[in-house]
């Protein structure tokens, strides 16, 4: 009989102990996340300050109103500054498996 009430005392005593370890760490990962939000908190006040003096930002162009010869240019001169093959995988080579359809 005594067997039995230990047994049960040292795992109710563990189950305790199992829990207070996982609140404990709950806590700590609580209040580390509140000082990371304080953190961010002061800086986006110092964000906020530095941008209260800044005017607003321009209205993007719109494509609409725009000239079309001057769209081609930016176009254009927008495809020459890119390379025309971005990765030398997906240049035409022969293909080495059939598709469906060419097995015959």
């Amino acid at each position: 009989m005594i067997f039995w009430v230990l047994l049960w005392t040292t795992l109710a005593v563990g189950a305790l102990v199992a829990v207070a370890l996982v609140v404990r760490s709950v806590w700590r990962s609580f209040t580390g996340l509140l000082d990371e939000v304080e953190t961010a908190t002061d800086r986006l006040a110092v964000a906020a300050e530095a941008a209260a003096g800044d005017t607003a930002p321009a209205p993007p162009e719109l494509a609409v109103l725009a000239d079309p010869g001057e769209l081609r240019s930016r176009l254009e001169q927008a495809r020459r500054g890119r390379p025309s093959v971005r990765n030398p995988r997906h240049r035409a080579e022969p293909r080495l498996v059939a598709r469906p359809g060419q097995v015959g």
